[in-house]
């Protein structure tokens, strides 16, 4: 079981990804800003083995929190995400020495496969089967493929 935070300013992704996480066994934190995300790290004496980072928040840029999530905790395992995706961006965010880049939107397969590799990894345990295979989230409610 993982820590995880989720800074995402759409509660959409939130609720979707805390949906599976949750359903996984993991611990779920979230927040919708980056000064949220901001204060909820350096406030609290936690550590988050697992980071779901929208890069285009509103408030702060996604790539301004890597480098400060890095410095308080090292061995977290940051994905970031974007909506805006481009060749330039992911190389920009993966400089900072993210985990994963991943554009939205993203099936519930590649969440699998990115949650339970980081699991089997920080923790050596596999994610239970999950029953919305060949889903995908979508700007609004979950739908099939």
């Amino acid at each position: 079981m993982l820590d995880i935070l989720i800074v995402d300013n759409d509660r959409v992704y939130i609720d979707f990804i805390s949906q599976m996480l949750l359903k996984w066994g993991h611990r779920v934190e979230s927040v919708e800003t980056g000064r949220a995300a901001r204060s909820l790290a350096w406030a609290e004496n936690r550590f988050f083995g697992l980071v779901f980072l929208d890069i285009g928040l509103p408030d702060i840029p996604g790539y301004t929190l890597i480098t400060e999530f890095k410095t308080k905790w090292d061995q977290t395992s940051i994905i970031a995400m974007t909506a805006r995706s481009s060749i330039e961006l992911e190389r920009k965010v993966r400089g900072y020495g993210i985990a994963y880049y991943m554009a939205k939107p993203f099936s519930v397969d590649e969440l699998t496969a990115l949650v339970s590799h980081i699991s089997r990894r920080q923790r050596g345990k596999h994610l239970p089967e999950q029953s919305l295979s060949g889903c995908m989230i979508e700007k609004g409610p979950v739908v099939s493929e």
